[in-house]
């Protein structure tokens, strides 16, 4: 034994190495510190998550979309007035009942194909970022405050995602803002109408209301997803818990939805107008035409249609997403700990 070395008592040889167990990382205890088991641990949980959250608002989210949209184009069938005509969302509820129960899930198959990947890629990247934060604290530059660095990941994950799933996000509002009259449009369908959109086929056509989107989605998943991860650790160091049960974390995740979706909602209505346009080309108006048009036809209420609606849907959406995302990282970390043990 070396001269400098402390011998430990037999009896407490159990509580020493008991103690050593609990300084190693989390990952290390349950046999799942590789990097791809923690990518697969996030991507899973965070797209099972977004499927669970998002089929339970499915009718909500429909809803929405067809509120935002209604002033520039019929959008349910059983509206014989054509698109001047404004309907509030108990109005809108009942019209959508007209057409069938079941039309109230129309494009959640699609949503769902979207919200996999989506949520699985935004939770993932979110989560890289904040544990290895090379955005925040690398040669080039440093972003003090904790909160800050959170907000700024938050923003540049958004970006990311919004980049490569709004085509999807395309294809699932037309679906959604299709008549009951016209028929039924598959995923496949509505693909191809949109890339040949007034005879002009073009890859461009799955980006059209990009811009807005974008700045949009900046503020809001900085806000959303800043808000959540802060609002979740507090909550660790204040009461002392590294599992927070669901009802925290679920009143973490609206609260911060819905600070975020009342900050951004003008660019998302705009996005969603642009983006539901099948009219001519030459018809098509820019950002900031919308912004003129909502403001003459409807003023600063414009701004905000369908903003209820999309609170029950986003709101919840939000939080259960959260909650499910991070109960179900638990249930994977004890399941672990049961392979390895």
């Amino acid at each position: 034994m070396p001269p400098n070395s402390e011998r430990v008592p037999e009896k407490d040889q159990s509580a020493y190495v008991d103690g050593i167990i609990d300084q190693l990382p989390e990952p290390k205890k349950n046999g799942a510190g590789s990097t791809w088991a923690s990518y697969a641990k996030q991507i899973i949980c965070g797209g099972v998550a977004g499927v669970v959250s998002r089929t339970c608002t499915a009718p909500v989210d429909r809803l929405k979309v067809l509120l935002q949209v209604q002033g520039q184009q019929q959008v349910v069938g059983c509206l014989e007035t054509g698109g001047n005509q404004t309907l509030g969302a108990y109005q809108m509820t009942r019209a959508m009942l007209n057409e069938g129960v079941l039309t109230m899930w129309k494009g959640n198959f699609v949503n769902c194909l979207k919200i996999f990947p989506e949520n699985a890629i935004r939770l993932c990247i979110f989560e890289q970022l904040n544990e290895r934060q090379c955005l925040t604290k690398n040669k080039l530059w440093h972003i003090r405050g904790n909160v800050t660095s959170k907000f700024a990941n938050g923003a540049v994950t958004g970006i990311l995602v919004q980049t490569v799933m709004y085509p999807f996000e395309i294809v699932k509002t037309r679906i959604m803002t299709l008549p009951a009259k016209s028929g039924k449009m598959g995923v496949w369908e509505a693909g191809k109408k949109i890339l040949n959109d007034n005879g002009k086929t073009s890859a461009l056509n799955f980006y059209k209301g990009f811009l807005p989107a974008i700045i949009g989605v900046i503020p809001f998943a900085g806000l959303e997803l800043g808000c959540s991860k802060t609002g979740t650790e507090w909550y660790k160091e204040h009461f002392k818990t590294s599992n927070p049960g669901w009802w925290p974390l679920l009143t973490i995740g609206t609260t911060s939805s819905f600070i975020a979706m009342g900050c951004t909602y003008p660019f998302r209505l705009i996005t969603c107008r642009m983006q539901a346009y099948t009219g001519p080309e030459k018809d098509r108006l820019s950002p900031v035409g919308h912004v003129r048009k909502i403001f003459r036809n409807e003023g600063m209420k414009g701004y905000y249609r369908g903003f209820f609606a999309n609170s029950l849907k986003a709101v919840p959406s939000s939080g259960i997403a959260w909650t499910v995302f991070n109960r179900a990282q638990v249930y994977w970390d004890r399941s672990a700990s049961y392979l390895y043990s």
